[in-house]
């Protein structure tokens, strides 16, 4: 099987129960120190993006080991504008959880742009049964 085939599917689901946007997965390289994810660029292309792990919302979730909405992203000084600017979008609001094998956080969940309001206990809860 093909794992990545199989982590867009899970990605996907979570996305479409959600009501969101955008649904991204980021791995914890501890090695490298950094968190890495697929991104489209604005011109349609996937890229491998790596992030110092200590950066953005998915490194907060990393640090603190503990789930993290973010209700205005651009006022949040978490939030690594640098993809928006990388990939052409536009971030409003994130809900972040962190993924756990065996009591180790292996990598972050992230919901992008509830299309209706702020991110809700239900969808926390679908976000952590997904994750």
């Amino acid at each position: 099987y093909n794992m990545d085939a199989v982590l867009e599917g899970i990605i996907n689901g979570a996305r479409t129960i959600c009501g969101c946007d955008r649904c991204s997965f980021f791995a914890v390289d501890k090695e490298a120190n950094v968190l890495t994810t697929t991104i489209t660029t604005s011109s349609g292309e996937k890229k491998i993006l790596r992030i110092p792990i200590q950066s953005g919302v998915a490194g907060a979730v990393v640090q603190s080991g503990a789930a993290v909405e973010v209700k205005d992203a651009y006022k949040d000084p978490r939030f690594n504008k640098n993809v928006d600017k990388e990939t052409g979008y536009k971030t409003r609001n994130i809900l972040a959880m962190p993924v756990s094998y065996e009591d180790e956080i292996v990598g972050v969940t992230q919901l992008v742009n509830k299309y209706s309001g702020d991110f809700t206990d239900d969808d926390r809860d679908t976000l952590k049964a997904f994750s």
